[in-house]
């Protein structure tokens, strides 16, 4: 695998957009599309696309890389109509909050050998073109969670991708990562709306609340068509999530009419306990620091190449990462996922020095940092 020279972006807001910005400003040929002209003018205009897709997508055809970024909903959708147009493509993902679906639907069109999910924990509240930006990568964890047909090609050249935009890829499967992301991104926002739904109930404006306040609710600011799909392809999972935290409420209500305070005291205690808690979680599973890096290069990190393409460290080229690069036949499949995520400490979680990082951060920006 030695890089890539195009990709083409289907769908060009906040992620897409910014991923469109990163990869052009590296030198990448990036053709752009979204259903909204406008943002297609606008993109051209800013120097982020350098051609414009089709209103069939037609021009995916060049790109060796495609990424959807679309809602999950349409996902699958979007996903069959190009399928006529991906001959060249050695790379298909997308930037989703659910995996299982658009796993489910690359497998069935007969393109899993080549399609690697992808989810980069780097969206915020804001939304479009506008809100794109370089830089939202950086440092972010970006789960990838190939099928059980992904080629090591692909796996490879979706780890060059966000490893290449500053992201730190993590390796998991698609049903583990929507179970976790039910409550790790999917309950906090179902949270937020609901206690700004109840605040509004009581007439309660945002602009009464405290920082905490306002930083428990920014959430609710999220795009309503986006969750909505987000929520329904992650539904079971949500719904158990949702249910666990009705259940600790309850208790909470329960106790205030009892007029309990050892049980109150026992429930601020305990959450500030987890809040507090240092290694309960285990070591991340980054691929990028599988491999060291070349003098000069951070681990595993695309280089910028004057011919106007993304190649791998000097490194890489020389022995690559086994465990990445070798054959995945389909009996591998998620056996082999299974034995990397065991061999690399598990799923990957922000470490207590991260969190600690993280926290600094938000108090020098008055604000939370975005997810």
């Amino acid at each position: 695998m030695t890089g890539f020279r195009s990709a083409a972006v289907v769908g060009l807001g906040l992620m897409g957009g910014s991923l469109a910005r990163e990869l052009a400003g590296r030198g990448v040929r990036v053709l752009g599309g979204d259903r909204d002209p406008g943002t297609v003018r606008d993109a051209l205009r800013d120097g982020g696309v350098h051609a414009a897709l089709g209103p069939a997508l037609e021009g995916v055809e060049e790109a060796e890389v495609v990424v959807l970024a679309v809602p999950v909903s349409t996902a699958p959708e979007v996903l069959a109509a190009l399928l006529p147009r991906l001959g060249s493509a050695r790379l298909v993902t997308d930037v989703g909050s659910t995996k299982r679906g658009i796993a489910a639907a690359a497998e069935a069109l007969g393109i899993g050998e080549r399609f690697v999910g992808s989810h980069p924990l780097a969206g915020d509240h804001t939304s479009g073109w506008a809100a794109s930006r370089p830089g939202l990568f950086r440092g972010a964890r970006v789960f990838l969670t190939p099928g059980p047909s992904t080629g090591a090609e692909s796996l490879a050249l979706a780890r060059e991708l966000w490893t290449g935009v500053g992201g730190r890829p993590e390796l998991t499967t698609p049903e583990e990562h929507d179970r976790r992301l039910a409550w790790t991104s999917h309950l906090p926002q179902a949270a937020s709306t609901a206690l700004a739904l109840a605040l509004d109930g009581a007439g309660i404006p945002r602009a009464e609340l405290g920082r905490g306040g306002r930083d428990v609710t920014r959430l609710a600011g999220s795009s309503p068509e986006m969750w909505a799909a987000i929520a329904l392809d992650n539904a079971p999972a949500l719904a158990a999530a949702a249910a666990a935290l009705h259940d600790r409420l309850a208790e909470f209500r329960d106790a205030l009419a009892r007029g309990d305070a050892d049980a109150l005291r026992g429930f601020f205690a305990a959450g500030r306990e987890w809040s507090l808690a240092e290694g309960q979680a285990p070591g991340g599973m980054e691929l990028a620091a599988v491999a060291p890096p070349c003098p000069g290069t951070p681990a595993g990190h695309a280089t910028p190449n004057p011919g106007g393409h993304m190649e791998r460290s000097e490194n890489e080229e020389a022995g690559g990462t086994p465990e990445i690069s070798r054959e995945r036949s389909p009996e591998d499949g998620m056996q082999g996922v299974a034995e990397e995520r065991e061999r690399m400490g598990g799923y990957g979680y922000d470490s207590p020095a991260d969190l600690a990082e993280a926290d600094r951060e938000e108090k020098q920006s008055g604000s939370s940092a975005g997810r």
